[in-house]
This record gives C-alpha cells, sequence and structure tokens, in this order.
C-alpha cells in the first residue's frame, strides 16, 4: 500500500508541476501577445507616418524620401515598408536586395514572415486613400530580438519553476513528516500497548487525533474488563471442575470399575480429555488480549530464579549453557515461558548426562528458544508419542511425558511451533518459535 507520505508527495510535485506548466504557458501567451500588441501600435504610428510623406508629384502620387524615417535608409536596420500605389512600388532601402511580395488582406500577419539576414519580421498591412487614389502601406519590424528575450525569460522561468518546485517539494516533505509524527508516536505507543509497557495512549496528541486516541482508550477500557471477566468465569469454571473430575477419578479407580478394564480404561480417557481441554482453555484466556508489565517475563530477573530453582532440584548435576541475547521483559505471560522453560529444562537435566544448552534469541518477528542435551535422545518413530499426555518412553524416569504435553499447549496457545530433533551430541533438541506480538 502506498504510504501517505508518499501519496502526498506525488499528489502535491503532480499538482504543481501542472499548475507551473499553466502558468508558463500562459505567461508566454500573455507575454508575446503582449508584445505583440505593442508592436502593432508602433506599426501603426510608422504606416500614418509613411501615409503623410506621401505627396503628388508631376507624374501622380509619390514617396517623398524626405519625410520618412531615417531608420528605412539603414541597411537591414530591422525597419522595413513597402507602399504600393497603383501597382507601383516604393520600398526602404533597409530592404537592401530582399524581395518582398505585398499582401492579400489588411491586418497584422499572423505567422513571423523571413526577413533579410535571418530576421523574423511582423508585418502590418493598411489599406488607405489619399489624394483620391487607392494605396497599401506594408510596415515590418525585425521581431528577432524579441524572440531572443521571450527564450530567455523561458529559460528563467523554468529554472526559477524548477528549484521553486524542489524547495515546495521539500518543505512539503518537512511539514508531512512533522504532521505525521504524532501518528508514528501513536503508532509506538500501540506497540507499548501490545506488549504490556503501558496500560493506554497518552491523550496528549494534536486536537484532531485527540478524538480517535480517547476513543481507542474507551475501546482499550472495555476490552480489558470484558476479558477479565472472560478469564474470571474460565477461571470459576475451572476450578469448580477440579472436584468433580477428581471425584470421577476416584471412583474409575475403585475395584468394581477396575474389574472391568475396558470400562476403566474408557473413563480414565475421557476424564483426561476434560482435563486437557480445560488446560488448554485457561492458557487461551491467559494468553489473550493485552497483558501489564508486571506480568510479562522478564528474562534479566525471572530466567535467573528458574535455573537456579532447576539447578536445585538436580543438585546442580548437569551444567545449563546460556546462550541468551535478549533483554529485559518480553512480551508473554510469566507464568506461561516459566512453565515452558520449567518443564524443557527438567526434562533436559533429567535426560542430560553432563551439561545442557539454553539459547534464546529473536530472529525478525520471531523469538526462539531452543535447548539441547546429551542424553540418549529420541527415536525419530517416538517423536510425536512424547508430547501426548501421560505418555513415557521409559517407565523408570519421569520425564518427556506430561511436561512435553503441557508445553505444546502453551506453544499452541501463542500460534507457535514445537519441533524435535536429534543434536550434534545424540542428545534431543527441543526447538521453539514463538510469533512476536
Amino acid at each position: 500500500m502506498t504510504s501517505i507520505s508518499r501519496l502526498l508527495t506525488v499528489t502535491v510535485i503532480g499538482s504543481l508541476l501542472l499548475a507551473g506548466i499553466a502558468m508558463a504557458l500562459t505567461a508566454n501567451y500573455l507575454l508575446d501577445n503582449t508584445l505583440r500588441d505593442y508592436m502593432v501600435a508602433d506599426l501603426q504610428g510608422e504606416s500614418r507616418s509613411l501615409l503623410k510623406a506621401i505627396r503628388r508629384g508631376p507624374n501622380g502620387l509619390m514617396l517623398d524620401s524626405a519625410a520618412i524615417d531615417p531608420a528605412y535608409e539603414q541597411p537591414l536596420s530591422g525597419r522595413y515598408f513597402l507602399v504600393t500605389i497603383d501597382g507601383q512600388q516604393w520600398r526602404s532601402r533597409s530592404l537592401w536586395d530582399e524581395q518582398l511580395t505585398p499582401t492579400d488582406r489588411a491586418g497584422l500577419t499572423e505567422q513571423l514572415v523571413d526577413g533579410p539576414n535571418e530576421q523574423r519580421l511582423l508585418w502590418l498591412a493598411t489599406d488607405y486613400q489619399r489624394l483620391g487614389e487607392s494605396l497599401e502601406v506594408l510596415v515590418g519590424i525585425d521581431y528577432s530580438a524579441i524572440l531572443q528575450d521571450i527564450r530567455n525569460i523561458r529559460i528563467v522561468l523554468l529554472i526559477s519553476g524548477i528549484a521553486a518546485l524542489v524547495l515546495l517539494a521539500l518543505l512539503q516533505q518537512l511539514l508531512v513528516r512533522r504532521s505525521m509524527r504524532p501518528l508514528e508516536i501513536a503508532r509506538q505507543q500501540v506497540e507499548q500497548l501490545r506488549n504490556g509497557s503501558i496500560t493506554a495512549l497518552m491523550e496528549d496528541v494534536p486536537e484532531e487525533l485527540t478524538p480517535l486516541v480517547r476513543e481507542i482508550n474507551r475501546l482499550l477500557h472495555d476490552t480489558q474488563q470484558q476479558l477479565h471477566r472472560s478469564r474470571v468465569a474460565v477461571g470459576d469454571l475451572s476450578h469448580a471442575l477440579k472436584t468433580p473430575l477428581a471425584v470421577l477419578r476416584n471412583l474409575a479407580d475403585r475395584d468394581t470399575i477396575r474389574d472391568d478394564p475396558t470400562l476403566h480404561n474408557a473413563l480414565i480417557l475421557q476424564i483426561e480429555h476434560i482435563r486437557q481441554r480445560i488446560t488448554k482453555e485457561m492458557a487461551r484466556a491467559r494468553t489473550a488480549g493485552t497483558h501489564s508489565a508486571e506480568s510479562l517475563f522478564d528474562i534479566e530477573t525471572d530466567l535467573p530464579l528458574l535455573l537456579a530453582s532447576v539447578g536445585g532440584a538436580h543438585q546442580q548435576k548437569i551444567v545449563i549453557e546460556e546462550h541468551i541475547d535478549l533483554h529485559g521483559r518480553i512480551p508473554w505471560e510469566r507464568e506461561d515461558i516459566l512453565e515452558i522453560l520449567g518443564n524443557l529444562l527438567d526434562n533436559a537435566c533429567k535426560w542430560g548426562r553432563e551439561s545442557i544448552s539454553l539459547t534464546i534469541h529473536k530472529v525478525a518477528d520471531t523469538l526462539i528458544i531452543q535447548i539441547d542435551d546429551d542424553g540418549p535422545g529420541i527415536p525419530q518413530d517416538k517423536l510425536q508419542q512424547v508430547i501426548q499426555r501421560g505418555e513415557r518412553l521409559d517407565e523408570n524416569v519421569i520425564g518427556h511425558g506430561l511436561g512435553l504435553a503441557i508445553v505444546a499447549d502453551k506453544v499452541e496457545a501463542y500460534r507457535g511451533t514445537l519441533t524435535f530433533a536429534k543434536n550434534d551430541r545424540g542428545g534431543l533438541c527441543v526447538h521453539i518459535q514463538l510469533p512476536w506480538p
């Protein structure tokens, strides 16, 4: 999806570019037309001056050269005329050897015409009546210098427009970033909220964002209240069912029931299924929603206590090697992480010979937990069996049974993955991936 900043930048630059092109074309049109209008007024004055210089001579009307502007006598001066009276023509000496043909219509030429010395001429043709005779006066002026000035103006306008466009684009980027800063702060607060660092968004934001932040806080408060009620209800239901389940288990262990192995196994299986379902629902209720900072697992505080507890339980017979790349709190419930790590470390210590390895680090948006032991390992065909509740590969050693099943339930509740493999030392490698909230 296109970012708002990029979209605004493209929109503003595109709008400014279109506006600049339109303004440049309009300015060029107005400038050219204004100059041409000014030149027309000048040419009309020259045309009337030439008209006054027409006299009646011995052979009819003639042009009195003494009464015309000296510029018309200077070759290639940029000012030219052609007077036609009854088929007879008088042309300015400034035309030099250039031959011009009278126009077939009066008025200003729409297009510039070629003149002497590669000049571009603006011509004005006017029909008059003078001393009872019809005549045509054609006056022209070199427009090349003005065209060059217009080109220079275009270049200046183009450079100025590009500079202004770049400056406005940079200014717009700065303004957009400053305007988006409160949204970025709100996003960071939402991330902190999800991680449990804070419990509500700060309402010290621009007034445009205040209603949104307040609605989010209200929604968050209502959601937390509903989540709390749901957790309490699930907890109450769990505690309420524990006693009936215990009673059913005791009844299933009576001699009258044990005498019928089929009935006994069926009862035990159903009771275990109910207990597993209760445990899963409790785990889901605890992992749902947001968490307070106090309820999150702290690597620097909780992990050393856990390692000390596991080591003490096994009389420090096994060396626990730590490879931890994270610090502080991680966004998971303390009790759940303690239960996951506790069960895995306990099983590793039970099966390990000399040392076990604990690795915790973050890769991209995933938390990686890996525990390796140097024990006998688990056959490939038995890997799935160890996460079945109550299943043990060795009845003489308590482990790789109920504890791993609990770990599997916790990992599933967090939408993670749990895999078992044989490590380089021949022992069991337990690998967990939890998506970072």
